[in-house]
């Protein structure tokens, strides 16, 4: 019961701090590392404080246990299942849902993006668009002003939202035809 009990604190521990991380990731993608830096010093309060000092208190406890394998391979694989982080070949950062593919990245910069998109490096590696992603990728996209964007390509993007620009794209060409044709 003691071992389960840990893993649920560092469990909760682990879910509560995510939400900062992914605070502290944007404004770094956004911002600089300088400006995370001068931001966390300059905010401090005592709930960050106490919350981290728990979170310190419950590391020192899982290993005086010594039952750190256990619980850091149940709770890293419950806290990477619903996310995955890659990176720009600028090395900004972008958190993107699990399964994301090359499309998702291509659209999650930018709807231009995504609209020129006709190839992806992953790791410095020509990859088709359908390849899923995984933590740590490091994503350039391929534009060319003359790519059509394919409709099969909502079979395999991850997020919703792609989803809806890439039909909006194809409504937009077809409202352009119609008006052509008037």
């Amino acid at each position: 019961m003691d071992t389960d009990l840990s893993i649920l604190i560092l469990f909760l521990i682990i879910k509560s701090l995510k939400f900062k991380l992914d605070q502290a990731m944007h404004m770094i993608a956004e911002n600089g590392i300088a400006a995370h830096w001068r931001y966390k010093y300059l905010s401090k309060d005592e709930n960050d404080q106490n919350m981290y000092s728990w979170l310190r208190d419950a590391v020192n406890y899982v290993e005086e246990k010594n039952e750190k394998h256990l619980i850091l391979n149940k709770t890293s694989q419950q806290f990477f299942d619903e996310q995955i982080y890659v990176f720009s070949p600028k090395g900004e950062l972008y958190t993107l849902p699990v399964d994301s593919t090359p499309v998702d990245f291509a659209y999650t910069i930018h709807t231009d993006i995504g609209d020129r998109c006709s190839g992806a490096k992953v790791n410095g590696l020509d990859v088709p668009l359908k390849t899923k992603l995984i933590s740590g990728d490091q994503v350039e996209i391929i534009l060319n002003d003359k790519t059509t964007i394919s409709p099969l390509w909502i079979r395999f993007v991850k997020k919703e939202k792609v989803r809806e620009k890439i039909r909006h794209f194809f409504r937009s060409k077809r409202r352009r035809e119609f008006e052509k044709t008037r």
